[in-house]
């Protein structure tokens, strides 16, 4: 074969772009960019656990290009990443990160990144890296913010000088250890970070090739791969433990028609939602044919019997083809999508059955690309104290909490926005239900440490889940919300110990943590929020604040709920505010250390930030009060604080007041940390 006819595959890194000159093209066909903050924010936390981790390389996928009659790499599958990674580049050269990263975005003085038919993209970027040369060519804030993809661009590039704010360790005081670290995390991703770049010949048809890409079948992934081994690990009743794996691994179902599809012998009369809080063999059969299994299943057969497929947000059910007999057990179905993916899942159920047979957490990361490493001991099992037929019978019961307790993305009507919500089961004759429940503490806690927990861990779950499946009988919503209060406070200080995240929750599972006293909470929380940080203060904080602000408001319009209330929820935020501008229109200042103070500082998504622009706090107040909902409770208190008078020093300093006693009497009200709990 002609080597013009071979597809060459290659691994690169930043590095190699740069010393190659490679120039990569945007052609017209491709999708804008559209990444949000949580891809972002994931392919972040990838890139910053492993070069905490000292990982000598980290892979961050493939790329597919095909080289053109100007030498540039059209990029047919892979521009999310690839222009993100330019987005990250821009980003340290914005805050001026002495980097080697910073060559990725020119070469020869000309963008690495080209976009053919999007003139205004070309222009918003050029004036990014070189501001004084195309200053004339920038488009205005309006045209950013009309253009959904000049948007989706400015967008992925503060909340990637967020994300760089945020390596930040609490303990590091100095500024310059902040811009080392930076340094230091930027240079690893230009040494480190690798993709495969499979270049395809310029002869091939493009048209045949998106139809085989869009039509070649399953890949293969580490779940699967597990799921072969351990079953080989199984001596009796392969089946039922096959099942067991098949009803929790689609997690964009609920667990009930999941196992109603999988469990096909089950008879529907017998079954009750508290059925299924626990796996029984008197109750649960799977089909007659199967029990004749002697031997472990091999990765094809796992591949045939157990198709991997990703239901998209309304399909509602990941296994279309089985048991359609069985799909009416199910009634008044929502569709839903879980936070956290299968692999994930199987981790905190790992952690969780490793602390209930009195063995220590697992030694790797945790991360699901090293799914396979973690679960070695249990494969292997050389002092014999594990056992996978006890793993997968306690996944059943995590997979059944986690349906229960933990909010799913859920659109209430079709094509609805999803909303994080939990969900109620009940029954009707022979016909069990879930319906959405309004929004509660419980959802919106859980909502703030979805959104501001590393998203490939979610390191709260270990402990809630395993809290959950340690009580006989099923607690009530109260006192289930109070014990992730409990759990939520605990990481929030983890900072304060000698432990890592993934240390302090898995010692909550036992509780036997160190107490801390509740001066130490106080101390913190009043040293760092009289703290003049700006920008760098934790999106944490704001987030857990709106929670709490929630709480408040809840509890004094309980007769007369405020409609904005009602529809209000915490949301993905990623742009720090200045109540008071930086900049105000008409010149007025604050006096020094005001300005970037906790009291004129609230958390809004990009695009809420972008619409109060440089206006004076009276415009930005009546914006506010004109939109159908509340942007930030925060902001919210501070309008209200302000009411038809002035923003200035005097109020920041009460509205900071008012935040610093809000979270003391938090944690000292609800917390077993700090001693009894009085809910």
């Amino acid at each position: 074969m002609d080597k013009q006819d071979q597809v060459i595959s290659t691994v690169e890194t930043p590095e190699q772009f740069v010393a190659k000159d490679m120039l990569f093209s945007i052609p017209s066909y491709q999708r804008p960019y559209i990444w949000p903050y949580e891809a972002i924010k994931s392919l972040f936390d990838d890139l910053l656990s492993a070069w905490k981790n000292k990982l000598p390389h980290y892979y961050v996928g493939t790329i597919l290009t095909a080289v053109d009659n100007d030498g540039f790499y059209e990029l047919i599958d892979g521009q999310q990443r690839t222009t993100s990674l330019m987005l990250l580049a821009l980003a340290c050269q914005k805050k001026g990160i002495n980097t080697e990263l910073t060559k990725l975005i020119v070469v020869n003085k000309k963008l690495r990144l080209r976009f053919k038919i999007r003139q205004q993209v070309e222009a918003y970027l050029n004036h990014l890296a070189h501001p004084i040369e195309h200053d004339n060519l920038y488009p205005s804030d309006s045209e950013i913010e009309n253009d959904p993809y000049l948007k989706c661009l400015a967008a992925g590039l503060t909340t990637f000088e967020s994300l760089l704010d945020s390596i930040e360790d609490p303990k590091d005081k100095n500024s310059e250890i902040l811009r080392q670290k930076q340094r230091d995390f930027a240079n690893y991703i230009y040494l480190n970070m690798r993709m495969v770049n499979n270049q395809i010949p310029r002869t091939t048809d493009l048209n045949q090739l998106f139809a085989t890409m869009n039509n070649s079948g399953i890949q293969l992934e580490q779940t699967d791969i597990l799921k072969s081994l351990l079953l080989k690990k199984v001596s009796n009743n392969k089946a039922r433990y096959n099942a067991i794996w098949q009803a929790c691994e689609n997690m964009d179902n609920y667990f009930e028609r999941n196992v109603k599809q999988t469990f096909g012998q089950t008879q529907s009369q017998d079954l009750k939602p508290a059925s299924f809080v626990c796996f029984n063999e008197a109750v649960f059969f799977t089909e007659v044919e199967l029990e004749k299994e002697t031997a472990g299943l091999t990765i094809a057969q796992v591949m045939v019997e157990n198709p991997v497929t990703v239901p998209s947000m309304g399909s509602g059910d990941g296994n279309t083809n089985k048991n359609k007999a069985n799909d009416d057990i199910i009634q008044d179905e929502i569709f839903c999508s879980s936070i956290i993916s299968f692999a994930q899942l199987l981790l905190h159920t790992y952690r969780i059955y490793r602390r209930q047979k009195g063995l220590e957490d697992f030694a790797p990361r945790f991360h699901s690309d090293q799914l396979l490493t973690i679960f070695d001991t249990l494969i292997i099992n050389k002092d014999g104290k594990e056992n996978v037929e006890d793993f997968l019978v306690c996944l059943w019961q995590v997979r059944y909490a986690f349906d229960r307790w933990v909010v799913k993305w859920v659109e209430k009507t079709s094509g609805e926005e999803p909303q994080l919500l939990l969900s109620g089961i009940s029954q009707s004759d022979n016909y069990i239900s879930r319906t959405p429940k309004e929004h509660s503490q419980l959802s919106m806690l859980q909502m703030v440490r979805h959104f501001t927990s590393d998203r490939n861990a979610q390191y709260w779950l270990t402990p809630f889940l395993g809290w959950i499946i340690g009580h006989s009988t099923e607690p009530a919503d109260d006192i289930v919300r109070r014990q992730l209060e409990d759990i939520d406070n605990h990481l929030s200080l983890v900072h304060l110990t000698a432990n890592t995240m993934k240390q302090t929750s898995f010692e909550l599972l036992a509780d036997d943590l160190i107490c801390h006293q509740q001066n130490v909470a106080d101390d913190f929380i009043e040293q760092y929020f009289n703290k003049d940080k700006g920008v760098k203060f934790g999106h944490y904080w704001f987030q857990k604040l709106e929670y709490l602000l929630w709480k408040e408001l809840k509890r004094s319009n309980h007769q007369t709920i405020d409609e904005k209330i009602k529809k209000y929820r915490i949301v993905s935020r990623n742009s720090v505010e200045h109540v008071h501008p930086q900049n105000d229109e008409y010149g007025k200042e604050l006096q020094p250390g005001y300005l970037n103070r906790f009291g004129n500082l609230a958390l809004l998504t990009v695009s809420q930030n972008s619409s109060y622009s440089h206006q004076s706090v009276g415009k930005k107040r009546e914006d506010f009060k004109a939109k159908p909902q509340y942007d930030s409770l925060k902001l919210k208190s501070m309008f209200d604080l302000m009411g038809n008078g002035d923003w200035g020093e005097t109020q920041i300093g009460e509205h900071q007041t008012a935040m610093i006693n809000l979270l003391k009497h938090h944690y000292k009200k609800t917390s077993t940390v700090f001693g009894a709990s009085n809910g």
